[in-house]
């Protein structure tokens, strides 16, 4: 709520990327300004953010020692999300600063959605990348292996869409990720398709390391849902409801076994 909306599922957050200078200080302004009617209900919640912010800092007489306040806010949250173990959105933001983008993301069912796209541009195209599959890849130490090795791996900002996995090209198992749970299976992401010999042999590899993935390839995440959710792991279209907060981080849960699909990739 503290974003500025570009509609229902359009919204800008302010982090630096892709857009020049002058676009990020201009949306960056009307998160602090605007109340349009896509923004009125929002424009309260963030004027009291603002001046609790300033509450906060006005005793600093540095920016080192604004800086040094912002990290202890920071911290303070990200303690509390960890002692209760309720892991929203906005602890992931916080937690894994590697959401690389315009600053602008395309948000899933719902305003609380974990449904997110990074934007490539301040419009909706196809090498936009999934935000939490990026921050988990960089989290794993691939970030960089990503970008040089091109033989190995593959996906995630393809031109060709923008719900593409992470693909480990040797092994030809992909990783890729929704609402409620990580999925690893066919280089193709399909979900029905039946894995070769040489693909289910990495892949019970995989499930004697890593115990808790399904004989089908998804690992939930466990959380909190909206009281009407359902979810159809054969058929994830379907899904209903949405993740109000994960009761365990998911980078966390991902990043062994992305290591290990890569080590597995590597041989």
């Amino acid at each position: 709520n503290y974003g500025y909306r570009y509609g229902p599922q359009r919204v800008f957050l302010g982090t630096p990327g892709n857009l020049n200078d002058e676009s990020r200080d201009y949306n960056t302004h009307l998160i602090l300004t605007s109340h349009n009617e896509s923004n009125k209900p929002y424009f309260p919640e963030r004027c009291k953010c603002v001046q609790e912010l300033i509450n906060e800092t006005k005793s600093v007489n540095s920016n080192a020692d604004f800086e040094k306040t912002l990290k202890d806010i920071v911290r303070s949250f990200l303690d509390k999300c960890e002692t209760n173990k309720e892991f929203s959105w906005r602890y992931y933001f916080l937690k894994y600063p590697k959401y690389d983008g315009s600053g602008l993301y395309f948000w899933g069912y719902t305003k609380q959605s974990f449904n997110q796209i990074t934007l490539s541009r301040e419009k909706r195209s196809a090498n936009s990348w999934s935000t939490f599959l990026w921050a988990a890849t960089v989290e794993a130490g691939l970030g960089e292996k990503y970008e040089e090795e091109d033989d190995k791996l593959g996906g995630i900002d393809s031109p060709t869409s923008e719900t593409q996995p992470l693909m480990f090209k040797k092994i030809k198992l992909s990783l890729w990720w929704d609402e409620f749970s990580w999925k690893i299976w066919d280089i193709k992401y399909k979900t029905k398709n039946k894995l070769r010999k040489k693909q289910s042999g990495y892949f019970e590899r995989l499930r004697s390391k890593f115990p808790k993935i399904q004989e089908n390839g998804w690992l939930h995440v466990k959380g909190k849902d909206s009281e009407n959710y359902t979810i159809d792991y054969e058929d994830p279209e379907t899904n209903k409801g949405y993740r109000i907060y994960d009761t365990q981080d998911r980078i966390k849960l991902i990043v062994p076994i992305i290591k290990f699909l890569y080590k597995m990739n590597s041989e």
